[in-house]
């Protein structure tokens, strides 16, 4: 019998098990904002943000969800048959329990913690078909909230249809955004758990490239952690290919530069060229002072993006047709950094879906793409 510190929630009328769903107090998908590295206050700035965000007892600031205050707990009726023939975490539960967690009236008995009740409930309502119940549009968050219960309870399946008509609707109403954000990550999320092979290579790609942390925020989402490693090492390999190629065109300059216009130049050519790449330096963050991996604070974008500001000295020289008219000497930064920088950022590509597959518990490897 449920008890009367509870409410129940019916799934299915004649369900022979209840499920009591109780609330952890855990926020779901917590995204703490980056820090700018090149912000001047950034010792205020970190003492104000432990003020501001208190995560462990949420006492001041952000609000907590309406579901994640209760005091009761929310108990739902639902079919074991239902449950153990779309889920085998669930099958695993039921079963377990038919043992020892029955009440007097033969009704099966188990526990769960960390949903959100309005997003359980379209679980359960799609694995009882009971689709006249299941909204056919969710907000990014709610469906990101669907997408971890099921990559959790192994349920692909069951959602293969209606996945598609949620995803048609976030890619209009919730687009990918271009920056590291969370809604970029929980769209990772969602790319990887309904496996949409073009949206996962473009969000991990959004993230290699925008990314300015050394560690990716995981917020609590069931990717799997290789995911995370490997864009954090690329991310780190290519900024790392960055520094090294502007120094070693620092040595070139300093060197054994040849003036691709007149070798006879290459002395002036060079000179010049290194004294306008020094002079611009300082407006390169991650070269001046140079930092060392893992380049927190840094993003590979922006690193290109000021990498591609660098002027090219402008000078004349005369040619041997023409002595009486200078023309402008062709060496310039357009062929030599900015353009091995370009080929270094472009080479940064997103991941592979069919190369992480093997990550998750997903063994049956089900392809859940929309048209």
């Amino acid at each position: 019998m449920t008890s009367p510190q509870s409410s129940r929630v019916i799934i299915d009328p004649t369900g022979d098990a209840l499920i009591t769903l109780g609330s952890s107090g855990k926020v779901f998908a917590l995204w703490i904002e980056p820090q700018d590295s090149s912000s001047d206050s950034g010792d205020i700035e970190t003492e104000d943000l432990s003020e501001d965000l208190d995560y462990e007892d949420h006492s001041d600031g952000e609000e907590l969800p309406n579901w994640m205050s209760l005091s009761l707990p929310l108990v739902y009726q639902v079919s074991s048959a239902h449950l153990i023939t779309a889920s085998p975490k669930f099958g695993s539960e039921l079963l377990s329990s038919r043992d020892d967690q029955k009440d007097s009236s033969s009704l099966h008995h188990i526990k769960c913690s960390d949903w959100d009740p309005e997003a359980f409930e379209i679980l359960l309502n799609t694995l009882h078909t009971r689709y006249r119940r299941v909204p056919k549009q969710l907000s990014l968050e709610m469906l990101a909230k669907i997408a971890v219960m099921v990559d959790h309870y192994k349920c692909w399946e069951a959602f293969e249809l209606i996945s598609q008509t949620w995803i048609r609707h976030i890619r209009v109403c919730h687009p990918m955004p271009q920056t590291y954000s969370c809604d970029l990550m929980l769209w990772m999320l969602v790319t990887w758990v309904f496996k949409l092979p073009k949206e996962f290579t473009r969000a991990t790609a959004i993230v290699l490239r925008q990314c300015t942390e050394s560690k990716i925020q995981d917020m609590g989402l069931r990717i799997p952690p290789s995911i995370f490693r490997t864009l954090e090492v690329r991310r780190s390999e290519a900024i790392e290919q960055i520094i090294e190629t502007f120094n070693c065109w620092i040595d070139e300059f300093s060197d054994t530069y040849t003036c691709r216009v007149d070798a006879d130049l290459s002395f002036e050519c060079s000179s010049i060229l290194l004294g306008a790449l020094m002079k611009q330096m300082r407006n390169i963050d991650v070269l001046s002072p140079q930092v060392v991996a893992p380049f927190d604070g840094f993003s590979l974008e922006k690193v290109h993006e000021n990498i591609k500001a660098i002027q090219s000295p402008i000078w004349e020289t005369y040619d041997g047709v023409n002595e009486l008219y200078p023309i402008k000497h062709a060496c310039g930064f357009q062929g030599t950094i900015i353009r091995d920088v370009g080929h270094i950022v472009a080479s940064a590509k997103g991941l592979v879906l069919s190369d992480f597959v093997d990550c998750s518990d997903n063994m049956e490897g089900l392809s859940l793409g929309c048209p």
